[in-house]
């Protein structure tokens, strides 16, 4: 084989190596996006789940804090004796 034979086969090697790294580095690249995407859909996914938790215990506390003042406003409302006879215990006969 000439010289020049081999410098061509040689050009044509390097030349195939940087094309199919070039390929395989921008999989890589491609493939750390769509996870990395994937993986902030998750994310977004799970932190709107818990802020709709989040929400309805807010209302639940909310519901339990007017209802704790309801009833504190009608014992205050209450006549004395209807307190009393609250307060009294009730056994059985």
């Amino acid at each position: 084989m000439d010289p020049l034979a081999w410098v061509l086969s040689i050009a044509c090697g390097f030349v195939a190596i940087g094309y199919i790294s070039r390929v395989v580095a921008n999989a890589i690249v491609r493939l750390r996006e769509i996870q990395a995407s994937a993986g902030s859909a998750q994310l977004e996914a799970r932190l709107k789940r818990m802020e709709v938790a989040i929400d309805a215990i807010a209302i639940e506390v909310e519901r339990t804090g007017e209802l704790q003042r309801f009833a504190a406003r009608l014992q205050q409302d209450a006549p004395v004796d209807a307190r009393r006879s609250i307060a009294r215990p009730i056994t059985p006969l």
